[in-house]
């Protein structure tokens, strides 16, 4: 696996959920590139940005299950993962994750995640989204791109 150009020289990247999903549930085809992101953000490659959209997406299907101890787990292991940190959503975030939404016609939590991404001097968010490519101020990297 190498990294995409796109991702050569940047600061911050904010990860989709997907990525997250993928890595904890060992999916076979992305759970490995998964896990190949997140060292390239351990190894100082690039920040990686975890948002509140992110975690809230990562805990419902465990809560749903009922299953609080995943839902712990998976809190704990985002909490701690090297060189990959957490942001807060903002008034101007909301703001902005609205005009994206609008213009766009993306789900809400799509929007917000760009929104997020677009705080950094080059947005880029790396995801398996593909609707999230149709917000044109955002570099979305598909997962297959590190192939």
């Amino acid at each position: 696996m190498k990294l995409p150009r796109g991702l050569r020289n940047v600061k911050h990247v904010v990860i989709d959920t997907h990525v997250l999903i993928y890595l904890f549930e060992d999916h076979p085809r992305y759970g490995p590139i998964s896990e190949f992101v997140l060292d390239e953000a351990a190894s100082g490659s690039f920040t990686g940005v975890i948002t509140p959209i992110t975690v809230a997406e990562i805990l419902i299907k465990p809560l749903e299950s009922d299953r609080p101890d995943i839902a712990d787990a998976y809190r704990n292991i985002l909490g701690t993962l090297p060189n990959v940190e957490t942001v807060d959503c903002t008034f101007d975030v909301g703001v902005m994750a609205g005009a994206l939404r609008a213009r766009y016609r993306v789900p809400l939590p799509d929007a917000f995640q760009a929104a997020i991404a677009m705080q950094s001097t080059r947005p880029i968010l790396i995801t398996n989204d593909r609707r999230i490519r149709k917000i044109c101020e955002v570099r979305a990297i598909l997962l297959n791109e590190f192939v």
